[in-house]
């Protein structure tokens, strides 16, 4: 499928494009360093920089709708079930929560382009610039009991989740007639 959109010219595709590259890269650096669930943490963000590539790439995504729906549907349920898990060890559960709303969050973004879903929108739209501003201030990680690995992984996931925020917006409002558009 490709999206046409006034919000997303091609210079803003592959600003996105390369933005995420660079987290994605960020992340596999950390990930290849982190330990346990550590390095689930990162992998979860490995795999939605991938899913936001997909979502900026110009021209014909390469994942498309259905793929990330399953994807960010099961990334969803695995981060779900290891919250349960860290909650029911008393460990730190929190960031398995908002791991859990981002990738709820893609789903609902890979949804966006075959049916017309709305109620949501907006409030993905605060949760990420809230998240956003969090990461970047470094609150998230006190809040949710993350090591604070420095201002790369603080920039990148304010970046990933201002991108989130952008495409919520250019999804719902920048592309028209994204239910006809479907024929995947």
């Amino acid at each position: 499928m490709t999206m046409t959109s006034s919000w997303l010219p091609g210079w803003v595709e592959v600003i996105g494009v390369i933005a995420y590259a660079v987290i994605l890269v960020l992340h596999v650096w950390h990930a290849w360093r982190a330990g346990g669930l550590g390095r689930a943490w990162h992998v979860g963000h490995i795999v939605m920089a991938i899913g936001m590539i997909d979502m900026f790439w110009p021209g014909q995504m390469p994942v498309g709708e259905l793929g990330g729906e399953v994807v960010f549907g099961t990334a969803a349920a695995l981060s779900l079930a290891i919250g349960a898990y860290a909650l029911a060890k008393q460990d730190n559960w929190r960031v398995w929560t908002v791991s859990t709303i981002d990738f709820a969050g893609m789903v609902y973004m890979f949804a966006m382009m075959s049916h017309q879903v709305a109620p949501l929108t907006l409030v993905f739209v605060v949760w990420s610039i809230l998240e956003a501003v969090a990461w970047a201030s470094g609150f998230a990680f006190a809040a949710l009991g993350v090591s604070d690995h420095g201002v790369d992984l603080r920039l990148s996931l304010a970046v990933m989740t201002v991108g989130m925020a952008y495409m919520f917006l250019a999804m719902q409002y920048g592309v028209p007639a994204m239910s006809s558009m479907s024929g995947m």
